[in-house]
């Protein structure tokens, strides 16, 4: 296996933040996996690396995806921060509850309510929130960013500092 290649790109650098797509496309264009000794971590870009990254439990944990000891701790046992068998069992339960079979009745009677309701609103726009998003690092070496190539969406893992950039015209 080849040593991943280095970028002096700072993911985090406010203006990355501010529009991190480009950034997003160049990493993507320059391999599979990027180390970026800046912030001490390595950027998945391409999706089969993403999913057999997502997939490895065993090297890639979900137990330290907060950015300090602290957060970790806190995070610990839940489904966000475990990894099988305890997030397994721990999606099963809210999966039970989370299903659209036990919220199909009252979605009925609130979308009469509310589509009778917003006839006199006026026309909004808006967008969805384009925020770092949580998931797995490794706990026993440097941390990952993933970039999804399909989306452009990013998940953050140790390190991050999630901003969030929300627009309503």
């Amino acid at each position: 296996m080849t040593a991943p290649i280095e970028s002096d790109i700072d993911i985090w650098a406010d203006d990355i933040l501010v529009d991190p797509y480009p950034t997003y496309a160049a990493l993507r264009e320059q391999a599979s996996v990027v180390h970026l000794p800046k912030n001490e971590l390595y950027v998945l870009t391409r999706y089969d690396a993403i999913r057999n990254a997502l997939g490895d439990p065993e090297a890639f944990s979900s137990t330290s995806i907060g950015f300090n000891p602290m957060v970790n701790q806190a995070l610990q046992g839940t489904s966000l921060a475990s990894d099988p068998p305890i997030h397994t069992q721990l999606r099963a339960t809210l999966s039970q509850n989370l299903t659209p079979g036990p919220f199909a009745a009252s979605k009925s009677s609130s979308t009469k309510r509310r589509t009778s309701s917003s006839r006199n609103w006026p026309p909004v726009a808006a967008s969805r929130p384009s925020m770092p998003w949580p998931g797995p690092s490794r706990s026993r070496s440097s941390p990952i960013l993933l970039v999804s190539a399909a989306t452009s969406r990013t998940t953050c893992c140790a390190g991050a500092r999630p901003r969030c950039k929300s627009s309503a015209r």
